[in-house]
């Protein structure tokens, strides 16, 4: 399996007989299901650029496999990985403090935790993993408010936590989770119009808005969110065969 991390770097994802998991990223090596975790230096031994570089994509690579564990169904082994990959960013942000990419990968992999939390029914924890990447977000964002793929992570989780609210009938916060989530998208938008993650996100958190005001008995502006949705889901069509 191949797998892009960034731009410029590729890692190479093989299952071995034992269904052990294991990542490839030069020069370190990712073992998931076993102790390994890579050559993490000592504190107080010099780190470069590339060691940040390194822990970054080794943070990204654990999300990616905690994905995988989760399709597999393996949900100890998923909560694992998302764990070692916040380690991971934590070790990098503590040694680079302003690295939005970091911040906003951090916040992809509380969302990714939060998320499955949530199918877990695991509802306390999910919420706190939804602020957890709604701050690591809004870090990204202070120090680049122009960031996309902050504003698109914003949105996801902003989503994420809208439709944990609503489950929790907990309406009104819920109504202002999707209405932030929609606002992001927008910011995705108005600097990438072709975006067609940020049009999903977006079509999904009007439908969610839209079923929720329904269930509120506000009729109207339900009327509105869903149509607004299918406008979104037109967009998200139209840019992917931009593709």
């Amino acid at each position: 399996i191949e797998a892009v991390v960034a731009p410029d770097d590729v890692v190479f994802v093989a299952v071995a007989p034992d269904n052990v998991v294991v990542v490839e990223v030069a020069p370190h090596d990712v073992v998931v299901g076993e102790v390994n975790v890579g050559a993490v230096p000592l504190p107080d031994e010099a780190v470069t650029p590339d060691d940040v570089v390194v822990y970054n994509n080794k943070g990204y690579t654990l999300v990616s496999i905690g994905e995988l564990h989760v399709k597999l169904a393996q949900h100890e082994e998923a909560i694992e990985s998302y764990r070692q990959a916040l380690a991971a960013y934590d070790w990098v942000l503590q040694r680079a403090p302003d690295d939005v990419i970091v911040y906003s990968n951090k916040g992809r992999a509380f969302t990714r935790l939060g998320q499955l939390q949530t199918e877990l029914m695991q509802r306390e924890e999910a919420a706190e993993s939804y602020r957890q990447a709604i701050v690591a977000c809004a870090e990204a964002l202070r120090r680049a408010p122009d960031d996309v793929y902050a504003h698109d992570n914003k949105g996801l989780v902003l989503l994420s936590l809208g439709q944990l609210q609503a489950e929790l009938s907990q309406h009104e916060e819920a109504v202002e989770s999707y209405t932030q989530a929609i606002a992001a998208c927008d910011e995705v938008l108005g600097r990438t119009p072709d975006d067609a993650d940020a049009h999903t996100n977006r079509g999904n958190a009007l439908r969610s808005l839209g079923e929720l005001q329904a269930k509120m008995l506000q009729h109207e502006a339900a009327v509105e969110s869903i149509s607004m949705a299918s406008a979104s889901s037109m967009a998200r069509s139209k840019a992917r065969a931009l593709w």
